[in-house]
């Protein structure tokens, strides 16, 4: 019900902004929208989701326990991110850390740290793909020191975040100066609370720097998983943006799609990025593919449609895993 009320509002949305124009622009759009590419946007963002399952298996050491295949791994992952969009912070890769552990013996700690490394190696891939790719973009002059001022920050925060797997260190420091600190400070629960935080967050850096001792294959091939992941959303969007009539290139594709992954990692806060990613996203595609900004904004419509839709297969791969996702060391 939910994913059908966010279609309705969303598609009332796309005709408002297609209307900017007067009647005459909303007829034109509605003649040139073709509505089928939008199954294809579908089926390519559906394999990018599950393409996250191989690139948290290549984080995951080995160990006395069994390991997940990748379509197990990829629907588990896939499933997670009903929680992760429903919800602040990375309770997705926290409700996969439980599972793996009730259903393959990993320990949590372990199977956090490989979830949260491949989110950092995608992070770090999108920084990657933006920076590598923003001087091939062709744009008017005019539009040129936008276009770099918001991709080569946003590319740098991509590499930073990336650069957090390789320095687990800061991460301990943080808990000790944060945390630690002040629940020697404050009396009480409060205090308590803060003590176990910090506790966690020592543990977590411990396994993160674990995650450093798997050598440079693991890591390349998790970057290699992204960079996949990363053509299959672009792809995506170039069927939305075939669906509602506009002419997009593969390369203003894929630099709008990295823009947006690290823009909403960015505030992780809110649930999946809300507001960052539809910002940067119709923004940062409106400079790289020369698309007036209410065509953007109708691209990204078009997406966000796809989203709602796809919706449907990250519940099913949900219910599939509920067991295991909404185990107690998720909910107690």
């Amino acid at each position: 019900m939910l994913g059908l009320s966010l279609l309705l509002v969303t598609l009332a949305v796309g005709l408002g902004v297609a209307s900017l124009g007067g009647p005459g622009a909303l007829r034109e759009h509605l003649a040139r929208m073709r509505p089928g590419w939008l199954g294809g946007a579908l089926a390519l963002m559906m394999l990018g989701l599950l393409l996250a399952g191989p690139r948290f298996l290549a984080l995951l050491p080995a160990g006395p326990w069994r390991r997940p295949g990748p379509l197990a791994a990829g629907t588990l992952l896939l499933g997670s991110t009903v929680l992760n969009l429903s919800f602040p912070g990375p309770v997705g890769e926290v409700a996969i850390a439980a599972a793996v552990q009730r259903r393959y013996g990993v320990p949590a700690s372990t199977a956090l740290a490989a979830s949260l490394q491949g989110r950092l190696a995608g992070l770090a891939s999108s920084g990657l793909l933006l920076l590598a790719l923003l001087p091939l973009v062709q744009v008017p002059p005019e539009v040129l020191p936008m276009l770099w001022t918001v991709g080569g920050l946003l590319g740098l925060a991509g590499l930073a975040a990336g650069a957090i797997a390789l320095r687990p260190d800061l991460l301990a420091a943080v808990a000790r100066a944060g945390p630690a600190a002040l629940s020697r400070r404050l009396p009480g629960r409060a205090g308590q609370l803060l003590g176990r935080l910090a506790q966690g967050i020592d543990r977590l850096a411990h396994d993160l720097a674990g995650g450093l001792r798997l050598g440079p294959g693991p890591w390349l091939r998790a970057l290699g998983w992204s960079a996949l992941s990363h053509g299959s959303f672009a792809l995506a969007v170039l069927c939305c943006a075939a669906a509602v009539g506009e002419s997009v290139s593969p390369l203003a594709a894929l630099v709008a799609h990295t823009a947006s992954v690290v823009a909403s990692a960015a505030l992780v806060i809110l649930p999946g990025g809300l507001g960052a990613w539809d910002a940067s996203f119709g923004g940062v595609l409106s400079m790289a593919a020369g698309l007036p900004l209410t065509h953007a904004a109708l691209v990204l419509v078009a997406v966000r449609v796809v989203q709602t839709i796809g919706l449907a297969g990250s519940a099913l791969a949900f219910l599939a895993w509920s067991r295991l996702l909404l185990s107690g060391p998720v909910t107690g």
